[in-house]
C-alpha cells in the first residue's frame, strides 16, 4: 500500500512538472499551423468545412474567421454537426467532439488554450498509462518514472501537447493498447482482454486512422507469440474478435470506407502504398526528423548503444526477443509505413509511437550503465542524462516548439503589418486560414480572387500590403511597385506603394 501511495505521488509530481513545461511553451505559442485552425472550424463551424468569405468585402478583427472558429450562443453541443463535418472531411470525429464540447462551454470566444487544455487532459491520462506500461516492463518504480520523465519532457512530446490536433489523444490510445498487450503477453487471454481490445481499437480508430497501423503490428506480434507458445485456441478467438471489432467500428463510423476509397487523403495513401518510388528518401527524411525532434541530433549514440546491448545480451545468452522488442519493432513498422503513406514528411505522423523509442532508448542506456554501476546510481544518471538531452533540444530551438513556426523574420513581418490595410489573393476559401494571425495585426483586410482582384486593386488609394502564394504573384494584374517583405514558401507578403 505504501508503495502505491509513493507511485501515485511520484506520477502526480511528474504530471505537474510536465504541465508547467507545457504551459511555459504554450504561453510562447504565437502562430498556428493551418490544420490547427481547421481543428476549430471542423469542430464548430455549421454547414461547411471551409470559412465563408465574401470576396471584395473589407474586414477587420476576426471577420469571417469568427463564424468559422467560434461556437455561437445557442449553437453549442451540436454533435450532429461535428459528425457531419468529419464525414465531409478526411478524419474520424472523436477528437473534434472534445474540442467542440470545450468550446461550447465558452461560447463566443476563441483561444489556443481550448485545444491545449484538451491535450493536457490527455497528458494526465498518458502519464498514468505510460507509467503502468513501464512498470510492467521494468518492474522498477524509479525506472518507470524515469521513462515517463524522459519521454514527456522531450521536445517531441511537448510539441505533441501544443499541436492542436488529435495526436496527443491517439498517443494515449496507442499506449493503452500496448499496456493491454503487455498485461496479457504471458497470461491467458480472457473476456476482459477482448472487451478492452475492442474498446481501445474502436476509440483509437475514431481518433485517427493511422492507429490501425500500430494496432496491426502489435496484433501480428501477439499472433506470432501465441503461435510460438502453441496457444492456438486463443489465437483463433482473437482473430474472430478482431474481425468483429472491425465490423462494429464500421457500424459506428461507416464513413471510414468513403474516406479510404473516395477521399483525397485515402487515395493519396493507397497510391503511395502501391509504389516504391521515393521510399528510401521518405524513410531517411523521417528518421532525420525523429533524430532532430526527439533526440537533438544525437540518435547515432542511441543506435550504437542498442547494437552494444544486442551484442552483450547475445554473448551472455540472455533473451533478446521479448515484449519490449515486439513493441519497438512494431513502432519501427509504424514509422516505415507512416513514412510511406503520409501526405508529407512531418513530425506529427510519428508522434503516436515515439514513447516506444524512448522506452527502448532508456532501458538500453540503463542496462549498459548497470553493467558497471549500482542500480540506484545507474537510474539516477539515466534520468539526468535524458533531462539534459531534452533541455539541450529546447535550447537549440530557442525555447520555441517546432510547430509554432516562430522566427525573427515572422515577428518583424507582424510588426510591419501593424496598422496597414491588406489585400489577400487566394484561389480557394481554405487558403485564407494561412493568413489568420498576420491579418489580426492589420487595420483592414480584403480577400480577392481572379474575378475581382483587378477591380479591388484599382480602388486602393494608399499603400497596402499584398498577400498571396509566392507562385501567384505573377498572375496578379496591373503595374504594381512591389517590395517583398517576407516569404516562407507558402506565403508571400509585398508592400505596394500607390
Amino acid at each position: 500500500m505504501k508503495e502505491k501511495v509513493k507511485e501515485s505521488v511520484l506520477v502526480a509530481i511528474i504530471i505537474i512538472f510536465v504541465a508547467a513545461i507545457a504551459l511555459f511553451f504554450g504561453s510562447r505559442k504565437t502562430d498556428y499551423y493551418i490544420d490547427e485552425l481547421w481543428t476549430y472550424g471542423l469542430a464548430n463551424n455549421i454547414g461547411s468545412i471551409n470559412p465563408d468569405i465574401e470576396f471584395g468585402k473589407e474586414y477587420s478583427g476576426m471577420g469571417p474567421y469568427e463564424d468559422f472558429f467560434v461556437v455561437k450562443s445557442g449553437d453549442g453541443f451540436n454533435y450532429v454537426n461535428v459528425w457531419q463535418n468529419q464525414a465531409n472531411d478526411v478524419h474520424p470525429p472523436l477528437y473534434y467532439v472534445f474540442v467542440h464540447t470545450l468550446c461550447s462551454l465558452f461560447p463566443n470566444t476563441f483561444s489556443k488554450w481550448y485545444g491545449i487544455a484538451i491535450n493536457l487532459l490527455w497528458m494526465i491520462a498518458t502519464s498514468i498509462m505510460l507509467y503502468l506500461l513501464a512498470k510492467e516492463i521494468t518492474g522498477s518504480m524509479i525506472a518507470s518514472a524515469g521513462i515517463v520523465l524522459a519521454y514527456e519532457t522531450s521536445a517531441i512530446y511537448i510539441n505533441t501537447l501544443l499541436f492542436i490536433r488529435m495526436y496527443a489523444q491517439v498517443t494515449f490510445f496507442v499506449i493503452a493498447f500496448a499496456y493491454l498487450f503487455k498485461k496479457y503477453w504471458d497470461k491467458k487471454l480472457d473476456k476482459r482482454f477482448y472487451i478492452w481490445f475492442a474498446l481501445i481499437v474502436i476509440l483509437g480508430m475514431m481518433t485517427h486512422y493511422y492507429f490501425l497501423i500500430i494496432a496491426f503490428a502489435l496484433c501480428v506480434s501477439l499472433a506470432i507469440h501465441l503461435i510460438y507458445q502453441k496457444r492456438f485456441a486463443e489465437l483463433r478467438t482473437s482473430v474472430f474478435v478482431a474481425l468483429g471489432t472491425g465490423v462494429l467500428y464500421l457500424l459506428c463510423w461507416y464513413h471510414f470506407a468513403g474516406h479510404l476509397f473516395r477521399g483525397y487523403r485515402g487515395k493519396e495513401a493507397i497510391s503511395a502504398a502501391l509504389t516504391f518510388s521515393g521510399l528510401a528518401d521518405r524513410i531517411v527524411r523521417m528518421i532525420s526528423i525523429i533524430n532532430k525532434e526527439a533526440f537533438a541530433g544525437l540518435m547515432i549514440f542511441f543506435v550504437i548503444a542498442l547494437l552494444m546491448f544486442i551484442v552483450i545480451k547475445a554473448f551472455k545468452k540472455e533473451k533478446i526477443f521479448d515484449y519490449e522488442a515486439a513493441l519497438f519493432l512494431s513502432s519501427l513498422f509504424y514509422i516505415f509505413v507512416g513514412s510511406k503513406i503520409a501526405p508529407m514528411k512531418d513530425v506529427r505522423y510519428v508522434m503516436p509511437v515515439m514513447f516506444a523509442l524512448f522506452i527502448a532508448g532508456y532501458n538500453v542506456i540503463l542496462y549498459l550503465f548497470k553493467l558497471r554501476l549500482s542500480d540506484k546510481t545507474a537510474e539516477s544518471i539515466a534520468i539526468i542524462l535524458f533531462l539534459i538531452l531534452n533541455c539541450y533540444n529546447f535550447e537549440s530551438n530557442g525555447f520555441y516548439i517546432k510547430m509554432d513556426f516562430y522566427s525573427q523574420d515572422k515577428a518583424e513581418l507582424l510588426s510591419e503589418i501593424d496598422g496597414n490595410n491588406c489585400i489577400v489573393y487566394i484561389d480557394d476559401l481554405w487558403e485564407s486560414l494561412y493568413y489568420y494571425i498576420p491579418l489580426q495585426h492589420s487595420k483592414t483586410y480584403t480577400f480577392v480572387n481572379s474575378d475581382n482582384v483587378e477591380t479591388v486593386l484599382d480602388k486602393q488609394e494608399e499603400n497596402f500590403i499584398l498577400i498571396t502564394k509566392p507562385w501567384n504573384i505573377q498572375t496578379v494584374p496591373g503595374e504594381l511597385q512591389l517590395k517583398e517583405i517576407y516569404t516562407n514558401g507558402q506565403e508571400a507578403y509585398y508592400m505596394v506603394e500607390k
